[in-house]
């Protein structure tokens, strides 16, 4: 008796390709349809390629400008605050008591409001 009989073999095979291009089994078997398939497909993947690097490139750039306008807001509020803050000061040591107050109010309130506000980027 054979030690084999009554048992079941079952075997699988899985192949997975990852990238732009298919695997040189499927090129081929492009190539054979049509002979230009294989350069067309490479062509379709170099410009893809272009395009992510073209983005990533992009992206990067965006981020860096909207890292440097964040920082542009937050000196120019910081000058704006210190400047009202020392206009009140030369005020109220000349006896401009009232100009004093609006100096304050007018130096702070940019910052006030856009604090309340919450103003973000749009995406």
């Amino acid at each position: 008796m054979d030690a084999n009989e009554g048992q079941l073999v079952v075997a699988s095979q899985q192949t997975i390709f990852a990238g732009p291009l298919p695997s040189p089994e499927d090129l081929a078997q492009y190539k054979q349809i049509d002979s230009s398939y294989a350069e067309r497909i490479f062509l379709m993947a170099e410009e893809h390629n272009k395009a992510d690097v073209h983005n990533k490139y992009a992206d990067i750039s965006i981020k860096k400008s909207i890292a440097h306008t964040t920082i542009a807001g937050q000196v120019f509020s910081f000058l704006l605050g210190i400047s009202g803050i020392g206009a009140a000061v030369f005020l109220s040591l000349k006896g401009y008591t009232p100009e004093a107050i609006v100096s304050i109010i007018a130096g702070f309130s940019p910052i006030i409001i856009s604090a309340i506000t919450k103003i973000a980027p749009s995406k």
